[in-house]
């Protein structure tokens, strides 16, 4: 008598764990108001997330945010106001 393997089919699940798994973030524009551009800088350092643009003129920052860094932000008691910047458009 010949034993033969066959191949059999993963169980239910099995196929996908061993695949790598894509995660994406929602990260937001967000342009954070604060007393001057230095403290709006420093909490955005603060909750991990970059800098990308200084507004001088109105002393805030503008960074991409996910959801748990704008609550925190909306939290510090140095940040004035934290806005989603929703962009501009113009309707011809």
């Amino acid at each position: 008598m010949i034993a033969s393997a066959q191949a059999q089919p993963p169980a239910a699940g099995q196929a996908d764990a061993d695949r790598p798994v894509a995660v994406y973030e929602l990260r937001r524009l967000t342009v954070i108001r604060a007393r001057s551009v230095e403290a709006a800088a420093d909490a955005v350092t603060r909750v991990g997330a970059e800098v990308q643009l200084r507004l001088q003129s109105i002393g805030a920052v503008r960074a991409e945010l996910n959801d748990e860094q704008i609550e925190a932000l909306q939290r510090d008691a140095r940040v004035i106001r934290v806005t989603i910047d929703r962009g501009t458009h113009v309707a011809a």
